[in-house]
């Protein structure tokens, strides 16, 4: 009996198909089970993706604002700081190429009106302008970041003022003047005289922090030595009578055999008696000849004339390392020249 309900293969067949249909349902079910909250967070992942692209479509249009708007601002800023800088009869523009995917943004110049090539650049721009224009661009930065951007910030300038004219010069010190209260600190290096006696005379009523380091060299190295403002105003004149002076009075031992005759013939002799060199003509190309036509008294000729075979760069004197032979010839020397009446 057993075996006789089995000898219908098809219905058998027919019971397994169904069994296994009714398996493969249940399982379905059971997974459903199982994976309902994977489908809810998957279906909540589609509603974020839809939402987030039409927000990147909105802010990409934003974006493009702002930056139209930046470059807009960026580019006005590098017009008015190059002619502030002093290059008046140039105009800076924003060209925009958008050939490409994204727009290309760049500089067209012109002068006077009149458009200039790249290639032409080289020729219109005088070195001046170049260090401008440099000068305009890394400022239009600075000016254009927020407030607190500004307050970190510690800029560094290397040099700036090279072949700057005084117009130059003066704008650009009250420019960094104006920025230091906005910023943690700005450091200028630079080996020009000039340029460190007008920082310091424009920004002497400043009420800011300002500290003055000059390197100082040695037979070994070099070292950084904290100065003073009045030490960077001195005139050349000022600066080497005080070198001179100071070794007079043993207060440094920086040699001086290669200043005493420049100090005589080119900062002393100029200086005092300019308005004699003016009325009398006189030839300057020598020291010799100097002495003869700014004095009349031969007593005063000789004296100087002494001064002047004796600081000869022939001499012994300045061939020798006898400090003591230089100190008491400087000596000797500043107590004649200033304690002489004519």
């Amino acid at each position: 009996t057993f075996k006789k309900q089995y000898e219908n293969t098809e219905t058998i067949k027919q019971s397994v198909n169904s069994l296994k249909k009714e398996i493969e349902e249940l399982e379905y079910k059971n997974a459903r089970i199982d994976q309902n909250q994977d489908c809810v967070n998957y279906k909540t992942l589609q509603q974020e993706i839809v939402k987030l692209e039409a927000e990147i479509v909105t802010l990409e249009t934003r974006l493009k604002g702002d930056q139209s708007q930046y470059l807009e601002k960026y580019f006005t800023q590098i017009n008015e700081l190059f002619k502030k800088l002093g290059s008046k009869n140039f105009t800076l523009e924003k060209e925009t190429d958008n050939r490409g995917h994204l727009p290309v943004y760049s500089l067209k110049v012109k002068f006077h009106s009149v458009e200039i090539s790249n290639d032409q650049l080289k020729s219109v721009f005088s070195e001046s302008d170049r260090r401008a224009l440099a000068l305009a661009l890394f400022w239009a930065k600075i000016n254009l970041k927020d407030k607190a951007e500004k307050q970190k910030a510690i800029i560094i300038l290397d040099d700036p003022m090279t072949s700057f004219d005084d117009n130059r010069i003066s704008y650009s010190i009250n420019l960094f003047k104006g920025t230091i209260d906005q910023v943690s600190q700005i450091i200028i290096l630079t080996h020009y005289p000039h340029f460190i006696k007008r920082f310091c005379e424009i920004t002497k009523d400043a009420q800011i922090i300002t500290k003055y380091l000059e390197i100082k060299q040695d037979n070994t190295t070099s070292s950084l030595v904290l100065s003073d403002r009045n030490t960077f105003t001195m005139s050349e004149y000022e600066r080497v009578f005080m070198k001179i002076y100071g070794f007079i009075n043993r207060s440094h031992s920086e040699s001086i055999k290669t200043d005493l005759r420049p100090f005589l013939e080119n900062l002393y002799l100029p200086t005092i008696f300019a308005k004699q060199i003016q009325d009398k003509k006189v030839d300057c190309s020598s020291l010799e000849k100097m002495i003869d036509g700014i004095f009349d008294k031969e007593d005063v000729k000789t004296k100087f004339h002494e001064f002047r075979s004796t600081l000869n760069p022939d001499s012994h004197l300045f061939t020798s390392n006898n400090d003591e032979d230089v100190r008491n010839t400087a000596s000797a020397m500043m107590d004649y020249l200033f304690s002489l009446k004519l």
